[in-house]
């Protein structure tokens, strides 16, 4: 099998490894010839399917174009995109002979747009990151970015703060700091989060979107096949993912309560290192998400 992957194969807006090429590595380990193409350019090869992720400068109707030209299916997969309105993405989604999404809240109105929507969740962790040994440092850790319109995330981090030793690492240091959180670092990523993570008693994992039933970043796959303790804001569907393997919460009493408990019990962290671990690197890593993506464009596309 031949795929060409489209996508940024650089780094991302905050330096870290791209989940394009985490899906094209894991592609490789399947036997699959990939090819990768840096966005702003075409494949020209044969090939059993193109795999688009999501941007939002392709040319306009970009998916049909390289259809009539490939003579191939084309996939679209939009790792992280919320709300389905701008123009690029909608013709991006209802123009590809598959659309994979995480907004599983938002399906009918894609299918009401005319998109061939799949749900397949961003909940995967890089193949490079794993577990290490190291001695508890940091009583509570968030990673994540200071986003302006995320209100509830940031008084949820707000209230902790108050009442635990937390500390941030983000490439928005001086954002947080400005909001007035008290311990804010700079940005620890890629390989860098296994030796965070093992460090940390209880890592919070809060998304900026916590409604939209399926739709969560990959920070809780990280955080587990690193051996990280998982505390999470429930979004809808989130259990189908991560069953037990995370503790969840929705209020910010709730989160401060079982914070407070997990500080107390070792025994407890430990058990939940063990057990997020166990179950991540069997579901939860790319290696395993291309086997779903491959499963379902097989299913979709035969």
């Amino acid at each position: 099998m031949k795929v060409a992957i489209i996508g940024n194969f650089g780094t991302g807006w905050d330096g870290s490894v791209c989940d394009e090429r985490n899906i094209s590595m894991a592609m490789e380990g399947f036997g699959i010839e990939v090819e990768e193409v840096q966005r702003g350019t075409e494949p020209t090869g044969e090939y059993d399917f193109v795999l688009i992720a999501q941007w939002g400068s392709y040319p306009v109707h970009f998916c049909r174009t390289l259809k009539a030209k490939l003579k191939c299916p084309i996939v679209y997969w939009a790792f992280d995109y919320h709300g389905g309105d701008a123009g690029w993405h909608l013709e991006m989604a209802t123009e590809a002979d598959l659309f994979l999404s995480k907004e599983i809240g938002n399906k009918s109105k894609y299918e009401n747009a005319g998109a061939k929507f799949h749900w397949l969740s961003q909940d995967f962790a890089p193949d490079f990151l794993g577990r290490i040994d190291r001695e508890e440092k940091y009583d509570v850790v968030f990673t994540g970015s200071y986003i302006e319109r995320a209100t509830d995330r940031t008084e949820i981090l707000k209230a902790i703060d108050k009442e635990f030793d937390l500390h941030i690492f983000s490439v928005t240091q001086e954002q947080w700091t400005k909001a007035g959180l008290k311990n804010s670092h700079p940005s620890i990523m890629d390989d860098g989060l296994s030796e965070l993570y093992a460090e940390s008693k209880v890592v919070v994992s809060i998304d900026w979107v916590t409604k939209c039933s399926g739709y969560w970043s990959d920070r809780n796959a990280q955080i587990m096949v690193c051996g990280g303790v998982c505390l999470f804001k429930y979004v809808p569907m989130s259990e189908v993912s991560f069953k037990d393997k995370v503790f969840y919460f929705n209020t910010e009493e709730e989160a401060i309560e079982k914070i407070r408990y997990l500080l107390n019990n070792k025994e407890v962290r430990d058990e939940a290192r063990e057990d997020g671990y166990e179950y991540a690197t069997k579901y939860l890593t790319a290696t395993a998400r291309v086997k779903d993506l491959l499963t379902i464009v097989k299913g979709a596309l035969s």
